[in-house]
């Protein structure tokens, strides 16, 4: 009877064992189901994931990073960026992974990676991971190569910038020279008027003024379209010149100064520069009311800056009064270039434009 009732007891255990087996078995099933379509699905995308600790050490990367850098996930666990890449680069990957950490919330970057064929720009996002007690243990990240599209941006933005070129080329040695052939007629056509006392010849001055105003305004034009030759001059003269015409067509007064002799090998370089200059400028002239506005070109042996410093009434109010697209461009102008782009405002006033580059970028 004792056997009988230790049976009855041990059945249903074994029963509840069973079934406990069962679902650990159906867990851990559903658990590697679940593992392996996230492998594939990271496997399978043309971005490059990967996963770090707090230090910086890799735990997991998919199959594109593997391929793009030519190392097995095997090789590269337990190691950092530093172990793959030049210092230069692998500090600017930790200095965004940081930022990451210090925040403890996702943020976007722009960074740049050697590959076998040069240098790729990727649009990273990079974000926090957190285990279930809320610890944050790890970054991990989702960069997407966007270099084949910063290069038609680039071309689209250099075209641009060539056909306003050629339509400022064409008013400086087309149009300008007709006006002033007009101008010229008309000024013989007053002289013979006058000298015949008749009426006409207020008129015919009349003329000869309007003229005059165009070939200025035409010959402003052209300097717009067309403003830095790097044969004659260069940036710095173009720079000259734009303060130049602020003072002329205002009560603000614009300076321009160089600190270090720049000498710019490369046109579209310059150009970015002038535009990114000339932005700033026109920002301050129509938003900020400055009385004083300083353009200067400074910098190192290795790097070059622009920096245009307005008293204003600042930043914030000058960015609530534009549309913003200026400032987008100025941005943008500076990414073509390799620059960084600090817009700031100080504690004093005003705003502080600085548009920095390796010296190395203006050849």
């Amino acid at each position: 009877m004792a056997e009988l009732s230790q049976a009855n007891e041990i059945g249903p255990l074994a029963d509840a064992f069973n079934q406990m087996l069962t679902q650990i078995e159906k867990r851990d099933k559903d658990l590697r189901a679940s593992e392996q379509r996230l492998k594939d699905i990271l496997d399978n995308s043309t971005a490059v994931v990967y996963l770090k600790d707090k230090d910086g050490r890799y735990i997991l990367v998919n199959r594109w990073f593997e391929a793009l850098f030519h190392v097995s996930q095997a090789q590269l666990v337990g190691k950092t960026d530093y172990d793959l890449f030049p210092q230069e680069r692998a500090d600017a990957f930790r200095a965004n992974d940081l930022k990451v950490l210090a925040a403890a919330a996702p943020l976007q970057f722009e960074e740049v990676a050697p590959h076998y064929d040069g240098l790729h720009t990727y649009i990273s996002i990079k974000f926090p991971l957190f285990d279930a007690a809320g610890v944050l243990y790890a970054v991990c990240g989702i960069s997407t190569d966007i270099t084949e599209r910063k290069r038609l941006e680039k071309q689209i933005l250099e075209i641009g910038d060539r056909e306003q070129a050629r339509i400022g080329q064409d008013l400086h040695d087309d149009l300008c020279q007709r006006l002033v052939r007009a101008a010229f007629a008309s000024n013989l056509l007053e002289q013979e008027l006058a000298a015949g006392s008749l009426a006409q010849a207020e008129r015919a001055h009349k003329i000869s003024e309007l003229l005059d105003e165009a070939i200025t305004q035409a010959r402003s034009i052209a300097g717009g379209l067309f403003p830095v030759k790097v044969d004659t001059g260069g940036l710095s003269s173009a720079l000259q010149e734009r303060c130049t015409k602020v003072n002329s067509a205002s009560d603000i007064r614009c300076e321009f100064s160089s600190g270090v002799p720049v000498s710019v090998g490369h046109g579209s370089v310059a150009t970015h520069l002038y535009r990114i200059a000339q932005e700033a400028v026109n920002n301050a002239v129509k938003h900020a009311s400055p009385t004083r506005i300083a353009v200067e070109i400074g910098g190192t042996e290795k790097t070059v800056s622009l920096t245009i410093h307005d008293n204003g009434t600042g930043i914030r109010q000058s960015r609530e009064e534009s549309d913003g697209m200026g400032l987008h461009i100025m941005e943008y102008r500076a990414r073509m270039i390799g620059a960084t782009l600090e817009i700031t405002s100080p504690t004093e006033g005003g705003t502080i434009v600085c548009c920095s580059l390796p010296r190395e970028s203006l050849e």
